[in-house]
């Protein structure tokens, strides 16, 4: 017999998975409504610089709070963000009771004293257990392969810019499966109907991502429609060309195919 085994015994305790009480994934549901997480990612720029970029996340919204970046996240920057969230959350209908965090260094006792200040819980999770922050860490997940991983950032302005819209998108118009794929600041998508021809859309950042709008459904217009982007419930988008898109990709194939066939010549030529 081992000695955590035999300690457990004089205690009473049986093992992990037999004992009492709420499990981790109980308690994040239960309490989802007055938590709140929060977590570092960073973004290497052009000129190899590196940005830590803080934000916090609701757990039951999956509303996105982006607090601030900076080169150098010590601690009195850290705490300083920690301030100006709490006063926006101030306003919420139900107080803030937990914050979720990891054992990250850059979180100080004066990161804490903010929001035990408040009322709420500091609650740190277990070393090297991404899962137990999953929404947070999922989010990063999300942000690195629908916007960042598709631009070269020049710095610190740009970097804010770019953040500064993807959050808009995903706080009102990004579905989410936890929400039944509705936004977090907008109701459930209406379903597709068979007289819906037309839909707004507002391409951001170079189309990596539109802002889709079917109460604003157009008809009688023979202007060629922009491209239209659905977000699927896995994240990645579904792309619907229009006619002259169409075209417009043939076009460039056929001039690609050009292209690459005075280019196989050339070579035969030099060859012979």
């Amino acid at each position: 017999m081992t000695s955590v085994r035999k300690l457990l015994t004089e205690a009473g305790l049986g093992p992990a998975g037999g004992r009492g009480g709420l499990s981790w994934r109980e308690f994040i549901r239960h309490q989802a409504e007055s938590m709140i997480a929060c977590d570092f990612f960073t973004v290497e720029t052009i000129a190899l610089r590196r940005i830590y970029v803080l934000f916090f996340i609701e757990l039951s919204t999956r509303r996105v709070h982006l607090a601030g970046m900076t080169e150098n996240p010590n601690g009195p920057w850290v705490a300083q963000q920690a301030r100006n969230l709490a006063w926006v959350l101030s306003e919420r209908q139900r107080p803030l009771r937990f914050l979720l965090r990891d054992n990250d260094a850059k979180f100080t006792r004066a990161f804490d004293e903010v929001f035990r200040s408040e009322g709420a819980e500091v609650i740190r999770t277990p070393i090297r257990a991404p899962r137990a922050n999953a929404v947070a860490e999922r989010f990063v997940g999300t942000v690195r392969r629908e916007c960042l991983d598709w631009l070269l950032i020049s710095g610190h302005r740009h970097l804010e810019r770019v953040l500064r819209v993807f959050v808009d998108h995903c706080n009102d118009h990004r579905p989410h499966r936890a929400l039944d794929l509705a936004a977090p600041d907008r109701a459930p998508v209406m379903p597709l109907t068979a007289t819906t021809t037309r839909f707004r859309c507002d391409q951001r950042h170079g189309n990596l991502f539109t802002k889709d709008d079917a109460s604003s459904c157009q008809t009688g217009n023979s202007t060629p429609s922009p491209p239209i982007e659905f977000a699927h419930p896995t994240g990645a988008p579904r792309r619907l060309r229009s006619a002259a898109n169409y075209d417009s990709l043939d076009r460039g194939r056929g001039s690609r195919r050009r292209l690459l066939g005075n280019r196989s010549r050339h070579r035969s030529q030099s060859v012979q």
